[in-house]
């Protein structure tokens, strides 16, 4: 009895399989079919397989020349870019090349000008020292021209007045010193609600400073006020001082202005915010 083929694949003894045939979609085998159909449904199926996955290389294909396609915009834009950079790396180097003896030029120019300003800067220092020089010179003379002058307030103002003829009297009589000789005397400030000082200057030193010491207690009674010619500085300085000086009289202390400088009971008076610098 002859073998059936369909046994024989069965049980693997018969016809060698297809080395497609296991990406070949395999249909079961019916009981009435030859071995004939049972070839040509392999044979059909084998052909579909095919056409299939030729569809398939094809359009992977097609996907595959897109993305070249792609590439190459990609490395022909990248190219561009290149070049262009090439040509601005190009431009920068002969711009530089080109500004390269500017760029020496300006600094030369700066480094000269830095010397200048040093130089400059020398002499400011140099003519700050020799203003303060001068300013302290001019000082010390101011101090020591006004050392013959007394401030008179309090005194009456007349048009038709002699200050030089009042002040002579008024020593004469209130301090007894008959021979006083008063160089010059006359009235400082601004006109305004009371009498102004009367500045007057003293031929004797001396004679200045007995007045001085004496004044204050002498012409109280007369409402008459006597005061220091304080150059501005010293004037300024002392009206910072004028509380602590107000303070040590209290205290029974004897406080002294001089020379732009405060003395309690002969020595020197620092205040706490310079004490407080050393």
């Amino acid at each position: 009895m002859p073998t059936n083929r369909r046994t024989k694949a069965k049980d693997g003894k018969g016809k060698a399989e297809s080395p497609m045939s296991k990406y070949v979609r395999v249909t079961p085998v019916e009981d009435n079919e030859s071995a004939d159909d049972i070839d040509e449904r392999h044979d059909t199926n084998l052909r579909e397989f095919i056409e299939v996955h030729l569809l398939s290389l094809e359009t992977k294909m097609d996907n595959m020349e897109k993305k070249l396609d792609e590439l190459a915009e990609g490395q022909k834009a990248m190219v561009e870019r290149i070049e262009t950079l090439e040509k601005n790396q190009e431009d920068i180097i002969q711009s530089v090349e080109h500004n390269g003896l500017d760029i020496a030029a300006i600094q030369s120019m700066e480094k000269e000008q830095d010397n200048k300003l040093t130089e400059l800067e020398h002499k400011i220092s140099n003519l700050t020292s020799q203003i303060d020089m001068v300013t302290n010179e001019n000082i010390k003379l101011q101090r020591y021209s006004r050392q013959y002058n007394l401030r008179f307030g309090g005194i009456e103002e007349n048009e038709s007045e002699n200050c030089i003829t009042i002040i002579e009297e008024l020593i004469k009589t209130e301090f007894g010193m008959q021979q006083v000789q008063v160089e010059n005397a006359h009235r400082v400030g601004k006109m305004g609600n009371g009498p102004r000082h009367v500045l007057a200057k003293f031929l004797l030193r001396p004679q200045r400073n007995e007045i001085l010491r004496r004044g204050k207690r002498t012409l109280a009674k007369l409402n008459i006020f006597l005061t220091e010619d304080l150059c501005p500085q010293d004037l300024k300085a002392k009206h910072l001082v004028r509380k602590t000086m107000e303070d040590a009289f209290k205290a029974g202390d004897k406080p002294r202005f001089r020379n732009g400088k405060l003395f309690i009971n002969g020595r020197l008076f620092t205040p706490p915010s310079q004490e407080a610098i050393k």
